[in-house]
C-alpha cells in the first residue's frame, strides 16, 4: 500500500524548462508527481559559470534547494554542469547538504543516478548512414567538453567510422572542436569557413550531439545555399520536439526521457522510504 506523499516535497533541478529533452521530462516528472500525491518544485536555473547572462540570472535559484524547502530531489546534473569541470560539478552537489537526491545523466558523491546508453544510440545511427545510405564522409559536431553523454555520443560515432575504414587524418577534419549545446553554428562556421568544407563535396552527412545542434547547423548552411537532402543528410540525438520542425526531417536517435525521468522518481522514493513494500 502507498504511503501518503501530500506532504513530500521533491524538487527538479535542471538547466532550462523551454527546449530538448527537458520539455518531456519536466511535464512526465510533473504528472508522476501529482499522480503520487506529492509537491512538486522545478528549479530552472542554467549552466554553471555560464557567460550566458540570462543563465547566470537564473543560476540564483539554485541556492533555494535546501531540506528547508524540499523532502528529496531530482537533479538532471549533465544539463547543469556541461560547460565546467568534474571537480565544479562535484562541488554544486556538495552544496546541496542534506537533502537527498538522485541524478540523470551522471553520478556523484556515492547518490542514486540514472544513466542512459548514448554510446550506442550514436553508433547505430552512423552505422545506418553508412550501411543503408552509403554515406563515406560524414561530419560530427562535437557538444560541450565536459558533458560525458556528449562525448560518449562522439566515442559511438568515432567508433562506428573506425570500424567501417572510413577513420584517417583526412577525415579527422570533418570534426569539428567542442561548442556548447547552443553554439553549433560555431562549429558549422568552424567547418565551413575555417577548414574549406563543401557540403555534398566534402562530407555527404552531418551528425551533431544533439537534434538541437543538427537544427541550427542545418538553417547556418542553407542560407548559404546547402539544403538536405539535396546536399547532404543529417542526423542528431534526443528525438526532441525540434527535430521535426524542420521544413527537412532528419535521423534522430530516441532518449526515453520520460522513462528516465520517471525511474529518478522511483529511485528518489526508495531512498526517502516511500516506495511500495
Amino acid at each position: 500500500m502507498k504511503s501518503n506523499h501530500k506532504s513530500t516535497r521533491i524538487g527538479f533541478a535542471l538547466n532550462s524548462i523551454h527546449y530538448g529533452s527537458s520539455l518531456k521530462l519536466w511535464r512526465k516528472l510533473a504528472n508522476y508527481a501529482q499522480q503520487e500525491e506529492g509537491s512538486f518544485f522545478i528549479f530552472p536555473g542554467g549552466e554553471l559559470t555560464s557567460k550566458n547572462v540570462p543563465a547566470n540570472l537564473r543560476n540564483s535559484i539554485y541556492p533555494l534547494v535546501n531540506t528547508e524547502n524540499l523532502d528529496g530531489l531530482i537533479c538532471w546534473s549533465s544539463s547543469i554542469g556541461s560547460s565546467v569541470d568534474t571537480e565544479t560539478l562535484t562541488n554544486f552537489h556538495r552544496t546541496l547538504g542534506n537533502v537527498p537526491y538522485v541524478t540523470i545523466g551522471q553520478k556523484f558523491l556515492d547518490h542514486p543516478d540514472v544513466s542512459f546508453d548514448a554510446y550506442t544510440g550514436m553508433k547505430e545511427l552512423t552505422r545506418h548512414l553508412i550501411e543503408v545510405h552509403g554515406c563515406k564522409k560524414i561530419a560530427f559536431i562535437r557538444g560541450p567538453q565536459n558533458h560525458v553523454s556528449a562525448e560518449d555520443r562522439f566515442r559511438g560515432y568515432a567508433d562506428a567510422m573506425a570500424e567501417a575504414g572510413l577513420s584517417s587524418t583526412e577525415a579527422e577534419r570533418l570534426i569539428s572542436d567542442h561548442v556548447g549545446w547552443q553554439k553549433a553554428e560555431f562549429g558549422a562556421r568552424q567547418l565551413y569557413e575555417e577548414r574549406g568544407l563543401i557540403p555534398g563535396k566534402d562530407f555527404d552527412a552531418l551528425l551533431t550531439a544533439s537534434d538541437m545542434m543538427t537544427l541550427d547547423s542545418a538553417e547556418f548552411f542553407e542560407k548559404r545555399g546547402y539544403n538536405i537532402p539535396g546536399d547532404y543528410i543529417a542526423g542528431g540525438f534526443n528525438d526532441s520536439v525540434e527535430s521535426r520542425i524542420y521544413t527537412t526531417s532528419f535521423s534522430t536517435v530516441h532518449m526515453p526521457m520520460e522513462e528516465i525521468g520517471v525511474l529518478a522518481y522511483k529511485k528518489l522514493q526508495t531512498l526517502l522510504g516511500e516506495s511500495e513494500p
